[in-house]
């Protein structure tokens, strides 16, 4: 379903080592009344139907060896993680098409979970099944050797994992997740499914655990929009100190 959302890298700056980049994003063919709050009253919103309001995201990018660590505003209204990699791998794949002698190139993602994941794991009381998400190149691998026929799966495969009745896989789902923290994984993302020491039903997911600080920006009185130069100021003393 197209979402009739447009995202555009608007400005990239450098400062030591990071970039820090700006993306805006809007959202079009969409434009509702506009309703007052004091007075219940509404009335046409002025804007263009090729038009949509100008929504920023602050990203931030710190190098280390062969990899890049993001680190960037979580908004609805910006652009994700995941669109930004399609934006860059559509720009390297213009590269490459424009210059045949350009060497390829390929980006991969990933999310940095909590520290604590392993503590929530350990907490379970059982682990009754899970699903690992795994990258389709794992099927051009040598260890499935189907390079030449998945064109046509999507790029992730699942792994659906399920305990035998009244057994426990919490060691299993453990050793998948050391295996997600490394490197060279091609593991994308886990679930876990299991049971409290209370006897509640309890999900634990990589993705949704995510690595999460929080910061105060000033923002613009009259236009909500916060200060980019304050946020990278937060961000970039964020990431000299990370651990991540």
């Amino acid at each position: 379903m197209n979402s009739n959302k447009v995202h555009l890298l608007e400005d990239v700056s450098s400062k030591d080592h990071f970039h820090n980049l700006i993306f805006v994003s809007a959202k079009y063919k969409h434009r509702p009344p506009l309703f007052d709050k004091d007075t219940a009253t509404e009335r046409d919103s002025p804007k263009k139907i090729n038009e949509g309001e100008k929504e920023k995201t602050h990203v931030s990018i710190k190098y280390n060896n062969d990899e890049a660590i993001f680190l960037m505003e979580d908004r609805p209204a910006g652009i994700s993680i995941a669109y930004i990699v399609i934006y860059f791998v559509k720009y390297l794949n213009k590269l490459t098409s424009e210059n045949p002698n350009q060497e390829n190139f390929n980006i991969d993602k990933s999310i940095i979970p909590k520290s604590d994941f392993l503590t929530e794991l350990d907490k379970l009381k059982r682990v009754r099944g899970g699903e690992i998400y795994f990258s389709k190149r794992l099927l051009g691998s040598e260890f499935l050797n189907l390079s030449n026929r998945t064109n046509d799966i999507k790029e992730t495969i699942v792994l659906s994992l399920t305990a035998k009745r009244k057994r426990n896989i919490q060691e299993s789902m453990k050793e998948f997740y050391i295996n997600f923290v490394s490197r060279n994984t091609e593991i994308e993302k886990i679930r876990v499914r299991g049971i409290t020491e209370q006897n509640h039903k309890a999900i634990l997911d990589t993705e949704i655990m995510k690595k999460i600080e929080y910061i105060e920006i000033k923002a613009n009185e009259i236009t909500g929009v916060i200060d980019s130069t304050e946020f990278f100021y937060h961000i970039n003393r964020m990431m000299n100190g990370a651990s991540i």
